[in-house]
């Protein structure tokens, strides 16, 4: 008659033998010599030895329980989907105050006294531009030139376009246009349609509003925005995750 083992004893057992296995090599030596299954014989005190071709035994004692397992289970259920992971770390750049000034997309000329910054701001679908005058000590926010923004009202209110002029920069959805305030402005729709405005604020920054008329057959609609970070910008500019 086969001795009965506990649960608890035979659950040691298994781990000191595998673990005895693999530290020996013992266990894939095995294996590729019995194919799916191991072997073994479990005395009363829960020592085990594997038996089979190969090894010092080929069966159990009478006083020995044969023991045999699996060296690969049968494939289990689907698991439950799992969490969303962590986002990950991007790098961004900062300014000497600790603003945020957008994901970082380049650096350009690091061996010269201005380095240009481009960063891309989520939130605001925008492409910015940063330059970072070491010797000045200085990070400013920089725009493409655009020929000034034009409203439709009085005082540089209501609805604000660019004349899109041929000799600037094209508008496009992504880039800020700035104006003094210093206000902030995106293309809403790069279509051309006609425009015509009571005031105007030039392109050169710092200059005041002008109430005066213009029209344009090539105006683009800009809505006016706000940045996350306000001006001016603190040195020394930082690169660091975030």
């Amino acid at each position: 008659m086969i001795p009965k083992l506990s649960k608890t004893t035979i659950y040691t057992a298994l781990i000191v033998v595998i673990a005895a296995m693999v530290a020996a090599g013992g266990f894939w030596a095995y294996s590729r010599a019995a194919g799916d299954t191991i072997t073994v014989c479990v005395q009363k005190d829960g020592l085990m030895h594997v038996v089979g071709g190969g090894f010092r035994r080929a069966d159990c004692r009478k006083n020995e329980s044969l023991l045999t397992w699996n060296i690969q289970g049968p494939q289990g259920p689907k698991g439950d989907k799992g969490d969303p992971g962590v986002a990950g770390a991007s790098l961004h750049l900062f300014d000497g105050g600790d603003q945020d000034l957008g994901l970082l997309l380049d650096a350009a000329d690091p061996l010269k006294p201005v380095r240009t910054y481009h960063t891309y701001l989520s939130l605001r679908d925008l492409l910015l531009a940063f330059a970072g005058n070491a010797r000045a000590r200085t990070l400013e926010l920089i725009t493409p030139l655009n020929g000034g923004v034009f409203f439709e009202g009085s005082d540089c209110s209501g609805q604000a376009f660019s004349q899109n002029r041929p000799d600037r920069v094209a508008m496009e959805w992504h880039e800020l246009v700035r104006a003094t305030g210093p206000r902030y402005f995106k293309a809403v729709d790069e279509t051309p349609a006609a425009f015509t405005g009571l005031s105007y604020i030039p392109e050169t920054f710092g200059a005041p509003c002008t109430n005066t008329s213009t029209s344009t057959p090539n105006g683009i609609w800009l809505e006016e925005i706000s940045l996350p970070f306000t001006e001016p910008l603190a040195w020394p500019p930082d690169i660091r995750l975030q």
